[in-house]
């Protein structure tokens, strides 16, 4: 894992200082380990969502975590990359939702 508990503690510091869902904080806050973190089913999200209004960039250790799933790795490389993300198309590509979307918005097709 990338990221140690203690570090989890400083994120959630600025995810409320960037106006984070308080309903979300206070989910992340009732978790005892950063395994919990990584295994809680909302992970994904709160990683791509700390990406785009905190960091407001890539975050390189967080990617391999991202990259596992095709909807937010979708997401991240339209949001976040803003372009073409070939390291997680093989992932995107197993979705027909998110793989024509990627098409469509992230390589330009119609």
């Amino acid at each position: 894992m990338f990221m140690t508990f203690k570090d989890l503690q400083e994120c959630i510091q600025k995810a409320e200082e960037n106006a984070a869902c308080e309903y979300e904080i206070t989910i992340i806050k009732e978790l005892n380990s950063i395994e919990e973190f990584f295994n809680h089913p909302k992970c994904l999200y709160w990683l791509y969502w700390y990406t785009t209004k905190v960091i407001k960039g890539r975050w390189l250790e967080a990617e391999e975590v991202i990259k596992t799933d095709p909807e937010y790795s979708y997401w991240y490389s339209r949001d976040v990359i803003k372009g073409r993300w070939t390291e997680a198309e093989e992932v995107i590509k197993t979705d027909p939702e998110f793989s024509y979307r990627y098409a469509k918005d992230v390589m330009g097709g119609s």
